[in-house]
């Protein structure tokens, strides 16, 4: 690892147990992810316009890729 990367590895790591309500939040994040990167998607195919098939395109492709990466994963 290089210089840069061990030092913003110690100053994300050292803000943990510091403010209670920021370890909520990342704790809520890491645990529920996938669920929320779901409904996301799901909440973007009922609020874009039926008829503009570009960005529901897009969106589809956007979902096979994060399954995609999930499975590499």
């Amino acid at each position: 690892m290089n210089a840069f990367d061990t030092t913003v590895y110690h100053w994300i790591n050292g803000l943990a147990g510091r403010w209670p309500a920021l370890d909520f939040i990342m704790s809520f994040f890491a645990q529920y992810a996938l669920e929320m990167y779901a409904l996301l998607f799901i909440l973007a195919w009922f609020v874009l316009p039926r008829s503009d098939s570009k960005y529901r395109h897009s969106l589809v492709v956007a979902v096979f890729a994060g399954v995609f990466a999930l499975l590499l994963n």
